[in-house]
């Protein structure tokens, strides 16, 4: 129980603490002239290391009053026109600090000189808040050179389309002395450039002399003209693919036109060997149906076969007998097989010669040209 209290009172202390740490002590601030009459419309800046807390401008009795936390040091910036001051103070309990202005009253009609470049096409605009009245005229070096310069609710527009250097006078009033604003905007229509610049003064007439240099900026494309490249590009792609593929047809016509008349070629060598051999063929059958339509001649023939096969045969059989006669002699050898197998010649010439004899038969005696038959068939097949 002993230990909550405690605790309590130690919240309640840092608490307290805390709340005395923040507690605002005021800051009273009075400016005058050196006869002691105030001065309305002084700015006042307060700033800690640096570092911009709080500003101000005094009242009618040239007094402005700041409500700041206490126990630390603050630097007091004062302006009046061309007269400026500045003081440091340690704030710990209600404070007040006095200025008194060496150059007396600020002029009343503040200067400001102004050199700006911009891109052609383009401009600038001029804004004055609660300006009673507003002018401005324009001397180009280039003569003809056109511009646009308007002049409208406190607003003064100005835009350029061509290169040069145009001197521009403006002037602006107001109804008394006090801190006014202005905005100033630059801007470029082909190159998507705008800039916003702030700016404040101290006056009851503001002349500006602004130099304004014109140039020819960079352009970047807008939609449409990135559209029309787009579209450009895409029809010269396609034009490129339609040349492409004529010239794919020209090459794939050509081509296959050797192809056709090589195929042709080859048909036409093809049809005349084919047409060859059937010549051949049909007066080969025809001569060989000629000489079988003799009866004795086709009886000659096949009993003139009948004996080449017999003689074969025979051949054939006592080749055969000697082998096995060979094999129950000894043991059969490799080399004894080779030469059992070698009497097949003798066939083939029996053969061989009894086709030639029967050939020479029928060529003398029957008066049949059966050797150039033989010719004319392989001269035809060759």
């Amino acid at each position: 129980m002993r230990c909550k209290a405690i605790l309590i009172i130690l919240l309640l202390l840092v608490s307290f603490v805390s709340v005395s740490a923040e507690k605002t002590i005021p800051l009273i601030i009075n400016v005058t002239l050196s006869d002691g009459t105030p001065i309305a419309g002084v700015l006042v800046n307060i700033s800690m290391d640096d570092v911009f807390v709080e500003s101000g401008v005094t009242d009618e009795n040239g007094q402005v009053i700041f409500q700041l936390p206490g126990n630390k040091t603050y630097t007091i910036i004062v302006s009046y026109g061309v007269w400026n001051d500045s003081k440091t103070i340690y704030l710990n309990h209600t404070t007040v600090v006095n200025f008194v202005a060496k150059y007396g009253l600020p002029i009343e009609t503040y200067t400001l000189p102004l050199r700006l470049t911009i891109w052609t096409p383009g401009g600038f605009i001029l804004t004055f808040e609660k300006a009673d009245n507003v002018s401005a005229n324009v001397v180009t070096f280039k003569p003809g050179t056109e511009y646009t310069l308007i002049v409208k609710n406190n607003i003064i527009k100005f835009e350029a389309n061509v290169s040069d250097i145009y001197i521009i006078d403006i002037d602006v009033s107001y109804r008394r002395l006090d801190w006014y604003s202005g905005s100033l905007i630059t801007y470029s229509k082909t190159a998507f450039l705008k800039t916003v610049q702030g700016f404040s003064f101290y006056s009851k007439n503001l002349k500006i002399l602004a130099t304004v240099e014109a140039i020819v900026g960079p352009h970047y494309p807008t939609p449409e003209e990135v559209a029309a490249a787009q579209t450009k590009l895409l029809m010269e792609f396609k034009n490129d693919i339609i040349k492409e593929i004529a010239q794919l047809n020209t090459k794939l016509y050509v081509e296959f036109k050797n192809l056709s008349r090589t195929v042709y070629q080859s048909s036409n060598s093809t049809t005349n060997l084919l047409s060859s051999f059937s010549d051949a063929l049909t007066t080969t059958t025809n001569e060989m149906y000629r000489l079988f339509g003799n009866t004795w001649i086709g009886l000659i023939l096949i009993s003139s076969f009948l004996v080449v096969i017999g003689i074969s045969m025979l051949a054939l059989y006592r080749s055969k007998e000697e082998v096995i006669i060979t094999a129950e002699l000894e043991k059969p050898k490799k080399r004894k097989r080779k030469k059992a197998g070698g009497s097949i010649w003798p066939i083939v010439f029996v053969v061989f010669m009894a086709g030639l004899a029967i050939s020479i038969l029928l060529h003398f005696f029957f008066d049949i040209p059966i050797f150039d038959w033989f010719f004319e068939f392989l001269r035809r097949l060759i």
